[in-house]
């Protein structure tokens, strides 16, 4: 790791003297043989306990996909049919149902997605069933357990963009289409039952907003104007959908919305962002910011300063500290940014950093009394970054690497970050004194997982990360996955 460690205030320095150097603990490891197509996702059930779902070829080159727990136990299989000559497996999501199901779900069709099939590939009741064999880029929208049977919601491009595409509700467990309608195009949709017992489909898409009643296949316009359209909204007090005219969204409760009633719950403007895994929304004018708890309804913070996102806040006892982003050249092609570090109680500005060039974005965490931030060029995998003291306003380290997650709080009750660099090792660092860290030791673990490969996750106390083998030339098989604690 490449770190120049700049400790300006006498303050960090003090503190620094009490911080430690990360422990790491391996909790779970699972080896396995080469995952065929780096088909490799990582579940976890209701106790939290870990599920790592592979596609596995074997030694007569046949293909499985297995289900293994923390001991490296296959717990589930199933066999895997190969694609076709030419084609690819393309895993699209993977499930954990109600009923203690595991389901992934994949196309299997050319790199471009055309003549892609659809297949449900139910590795506990060990089943495949194929939801559609045409269109392109068939697209799996909502899964619904009702009666004891399994109902999914699929839309199904035409053979060209301008074709309308097909929506069926189909029986997951045969692959029978119990409802088929043909739309003009469907990017999102819903499944659920309304106050009389029947089931319904809320959908989505350019020009449609439309309610389907499945037994008989018909659907109704939902009221909406031309200029309006819909999509879902990611909040953690359930499904929402947004109607949006492109300067303001009436959010609306998808269970409403199954009873063909359209009743917004709030309106938010265009602009508007969800924070913190939904539970928070961050909205404002030309000049004002208010964030907004969906869970109470009550505003945590208002800031005099506008048009500017929201990159992130943090509760503390002297106030909701919020970082604001900004575009520094708006007409340049190096747009660079601004971030703008305000006190939401007192309204008073605690850091202001600029830079022309790079495209920062700020996460915040907090020690004690200390409010760190960790700023991150999010243009780029090897990057630029800052971890700073925002109540000192002083840098406490720069470097040069990948970031790939933090600052989070570790079981001792330190902030740390996880750094990457590219063929080289993953390390976790104390932000408060960045010398200090420890690096995972493991051969199988790589800075590549910085390329997008799986699981990869950063949580508080826990890290979660691919085991890999060597690159060959742009890609690098998958082995299996690591658990750690961070003490």
């Amino acid at each position: 790791m490449r770190r120049l460690v700049v400790l300006i205030s006498m303050f960090v320095s003090q503190l620094a003297l009490a911080q430690t150097a990360p422990k790491l603990t391996v909790l779970n490891r699972v080896q396995t043989g080469q995952a065929y197509g780096g088909i490799a996702e990582l579940l976890h059930d209701k106790s939290g306990a870990p599920l790592y779902v592979i596609a596995e070829q074997l030694p007569d080159k046949s293909l499985q996909l297995e289900v293994r727990d923390h001991n490296n136990a296959i717990v589930q299989s199933m066999p895997l049919a190969p694609p076709p000559a030419g084609d690819s497996l393309r895993p699209i999501r993977t499930d954990l149902l109600d009923n203690g199901d595991i389901v992934m779900t994949m196309w299997v069709g050319d790199p471009n997605g055309n003549g892609a099939h659809l297949v449900s590939n139910n590795i506990t009741q060990k089943r495949a069933t194929e939801l559609s064999n045409s269109g392109s880029f068939p697209q799996l929208m909502d899964r619904l357990t009702l009666n004891g049977r399994t109902l999914v919601l699929v839309s199904i491009d035409g053979p060209s963009s301008s074709d309308p595409e097909t929506v069926k509700v189909i029986d997951e467990a045969t692959g029978a289409a119990i409802a088929q309608l043909t739309v003009p195009s469907a990017y999102s949709g819903h499944l659920g039952v309304d106050k009389n017992g029947d089931l319904k489909a809320v959908i989505a898409g350019s020009q449609l907003f439309s309610l389907i009643d499945v037994k008989t296949s018909t659907a109704t316009d939902l009221p909406h104007t031309s200029s309006q359209s819909a999509g879902d909204l990611e909040l953690v007090t359930g499904k929402f959908m947004s109607l949006t005219d492109g300067k303001t969204q009436q959010v609306l409760k998808v269970s409403d919305l199954i009873n063909n009633q359209v009743k917004p719950v709030m309106t938010i403007s265009q602009n508007a962002q969800i924070l913190k895994h939904g539970q928070f929304i961050a909205d404002g004018d030309k000049t004002s910011t208010t964030i907004t708890d969906v869970t109470t309804g009550k505003v945590i913070a208002k800031v005099a300063k506008g048009q500017a996102r929201v990159d992130d806040f943090v509760q503390t006892a002297n106030g909701v500290i919020v970082v604001m982003g900004e575009i520094a050249n708006p007409n340049s092609y190096m747009p660079g940014t601004i971030l703008t570090y305000i006190n939401a109680k007192t309204g008073k500005v605690l850091r202001t950093m600029k830079d022309g060039l790079r495209q920062y974005a700020a996460h915040l965490n907090q020690a004690g009394d200390t409010v760190v931030a960790l700023e991150v060029d999010r243009m780029a995998g090897l990057s630029q970054y800052n971890v700073v003291d925002v109540g000192n306003d002083s840098v406490i380290t720069s470097g040069h690497g990948a970031i790939l997650g933090g600052p989070v709080v570790s079981g001792s009750g330190q902030l740390v970050a996880v750094e990457a660099t590219e063929n080289g090792p993953v390390c976790v660092f104390n932000v408060l004194d960045p010398s200090l860290e420890t690096c995972v030791n493991d051969p199988q673990v790589s800075g590549n997982a910085l390329f997008g490969y799986k699981p990869l996750a950063v949580r508080p106390g826990r890290l979660e990360l691919p085991l890999m083998g060597p690159m060959n030339q742009f890609s690098a098989p998958v082995l299996g996955f690591i658990d750690l604690h961070i003490d």
